[in-house]
């Protein structure tokens, strides 16, 4: 095989890691964003039950004599 050739090769082969590390690497990048807008999502549910609750709690206690 030619030298060029060859060169060619492990430049092609290098480019294929490259290109699948980078996939890997914002695959990996998306599924962090994802979990933390999960959590932040959950989070805001949790504060809106609380608010809700003090609310409720908050007329009940105007309602008693």
């Amino acid at each position: 095989m030619e030298p060029a050739l060859a060169e060619a090769k492990v430049k092609a082969e290098q480019s294929k890691k490259e290109k699948a590390d980078a996939a890997a690497a914002a695959k990996e990048e998306a599924n962090a964003a994802s979990q933390e807008a999960e959590k932040e999502k959950k989070k805001q549910a949790r504060v809106a039950k609380m608010v809700a609750c003090l609310l409720y709690t908050s007329d009940a206690a105007d309602d008693t004599p």
